[in-house]
């Protein structure tokens, strides 16, 4: 009936349920690729080797870079670390990685082939 269909809409607006997304429920994606940008600049990690912190993604790039590699290069990003490195930056942005994996899969690639762009070929500083 008409009445059951009204208290169903209602219910619909008062819930927020079955209605359109508002623009403040979807992240910015160029500032998402700017976290991700200056989290794989600047995240560091203890060497086991010297004991000092270390970029764990510079040696990678530098050898897709190089070509040097002599198996597939995989960069991986543990979520964990990315909560680690930024408590309210990364912890949000690992939150939504989860939700929507291969958008942000995609969203690192374009950064990585970026610092890759800015990369000389057997450049040992640092980008």
């Amino acid at each position: 009936s008409n009445k059951n269909l009204k208290l169903y809409q209602r219910m619909n607006i008062d819930d927020g349920a079955g209605g359109a997304p508002t623009s403040d429920e979807y992240p910015n994606y160029v500032e998402e690729k700017e976290i991700i940008s200056t989290y794989l600049h600047n995240h560091t990690t203890l060497s086991t080797t010297t004991g000092n912190r270390i970029n764990p993604y510079i040696p990678t790039l530098r050898s897709i870079k190089n070509r040097t590699f002599t198996s597939t290069p995989v960069i991986e990003i543990p979520l964990d670390e990315l909560i680690r490195w930024d408590g309210i930056r990364g912890s949000d942005l690992a939150s939504r990685i989860t939700k929507n994996t291969l958008r942000y899969r995609d969203m690192f690639c374009e950064v990585v082939d970026e610092m890759l762009n800015n990369i000389a070929p057997d450049d040992d500083d640092d980008m």
